[in-house]
């Protein structure tokens, strides 16, 4: 089963993470060959083929801290791209607010009906 992290107001720590892939084009689909990033629904262990031929594994990231650390869970790259993937599941329907944050290129696919690209840059 996928990743799967309920909302109840705390940070999420548990994600399935996937990287890096060669290139850093916010717009290119690097899922493409698995049938895209819109229809995408991860496993723990599932791999990808690159372009570049390399195998990619999707693996669970477990953060100790308050935030998804991708140098951590994909390690020190320049110019490439990973995925971090998540269900969210609440016990009832309520409208929610989910803040990210980065300090590169952000893509986000909040829901299955909604495809929805976010690029902020954020300065220090």
């Amino acid at each position: 089963m996928a990743q799967v992290n309920q909302i109840d107001g705390n940070f999420i720590k548990d994600w399935l993470i996937l990287g890096p892939f060669s290139g850093n084009n916010i717009d290119q689909d690097y899922l493409e060959s698995v049938d895209g990033e819109a229809n995408v629904n991860p496993e723990v262990g599932d791999t990808i083929k690159t372009a570049q031929g390399q195998t990619l594994t999707w693996n669970l990231y477990r953060s100790q801290e308050d935030i998804a650390n991708l140098l951590r869970a994909v390690g020190n790259h320049t110019n490439v791209t990973a995925y971090a993937f998540c269900h969210l599941q609440g016990e009832r329907d309520l409208d929610t607010k989910i803040l990210l944050g980065s300090d590169d290129g952000v893509a986000t696919r909040p829901s299955s009906q909604t495809w929805r690209r976010c690029v902020q840059t954020l300065l220090h």
